[in-house]
């Protein structure tokens, strides 16, 4: 990934992953998987320190009855920062999900996540900044199939934002429609 850095120079590195994951059906009711890896951030000089650290991620699925599915999940991973001056992040997301088949065309979803995020420079920061956030969404929403290729759906939530200081803290409500075809 290349980003600007400080005199127009740009910061250059790589984010490799190597590990294993691990899929199993408990019965028939039961899906669970786990992965685990070492991360390493590499070739960025003395921008960006070359480091490395454990990664993964968990999740498992139960299906209660025909209708009801739930999906909790977990991990910890590092990703590149493109939407800050950020060369990267670690993310540590925790989701639950709840998805209510009414019947065989309509769904109902319900879903929680906490997610705490630490952001790592390539250049000393000035001024206000982040470099580090507490994120927690609250959701829900449906989707109806139009026969095997249309897919209309609606969902919202409230999400709320805490960073390091009040400066980049925020809440809001989201709202959001969509209309899908399959090819």
């Amino acid at each position: 990934l290349n980003q600007p850095a400080l005199a127009g120079r740009k910061v250059s590195y790589h984010i490799t992953t190597i590990g294993a994951r691990y899929r199993r059906d408990i019965g028939s009711r039961f899906d669970a998987q786990v992965s685990i890896g070492r991360s390493s951030i590499g070739g960025g000089g003395a921008l960006v320190p070359n480091t490395s650290s454990l990664t993964w991620d968990a999740e498992i699925t139960a299906q209660f009855g025909e209708r009801l599915q739930v999906t909790a999940s977990t991990g910890r991973q590092f990703v590149n920062s493109l939407s800050s001056d950020a060369a990267y992040l670690r993310t540590q997301p925790n989701l639950i999900q709840l998805t209510y088949a009414v019947n065989d065309r309509m769904r109902l979803q319900a879903n929680y996540l906490y997610e705490k995020k630490s952001y790592r420079y390539a250049t000393p920061q000035v001024g206000t900044f982040i470099d580090r956030e507490t994120r927690q969404l609250v959701g829900g929403g449906f989707t109806y199939d139009f026969g095997r290729r249309w897919q209309v759906g609606l969902s919202g939530g409230y999400e709320r934002r805490n960073a390091n200081g009040t400066f980049f803290d925020y809440d809001g409500a989201f709202a959001r429609a969509t209309l899908s075809l399959s090819l």
